[in-house]
């Protein structure tokens, strides 16, 4: 007879009546569901700030990435590229376009924005 399997005689002693079994599967049914839907919820809000975290770090990386286009661009001081950079990064259709340009034309979009043009 193996530790794991308790001959018939101790199965006998081990065994609970159906009144208690019911009650704790009854508990055990509650705390399952609490915990199911606990851990709902806590996935819904880490998610949210998962989409957070991740939109202000993309927003950091645009805002680094057109800050260092504008580096080659020696017309323009640092107040310059930061009023570009802040247009260009709320404006995702012209920093697409931005980005897509070669960089001659990058220059005169710019200057088309610091004229009031563009």
């Amino acid at each position: 007879m193996s530790i794991c399997q308790p001959d018939g005689s101790a199965m006998k002693f081990a065994s609970t009546s159906k009144k208690r079994k019911s009650t704790k599967t009854s508990n055990d049914d509650k705390f399952s569901n609490m915990m199911h839907i606990f851990c709902d919820r806590i996935e819904c809000r880490l998610g949210g700030i998962a989409k957070r975290i991740g939109y202000e770090y993309d927003t950091f990386e645009a805002q680094k990435a057109v800050y260092d286009a504008l580096g080659g661009f020696t017309e323009l001081n640092v107040s310059l590229k930061i009023w570009v950079t802040k247009q260009l990064v709320n404006n995702g259709q012209e920093m697409d376009l931005f980005f897509s340009l070669p960089n001659d034309a990058r220059v005169e979009m710019v200057r088309m924005m610091l004229s009031g043009a563009f």
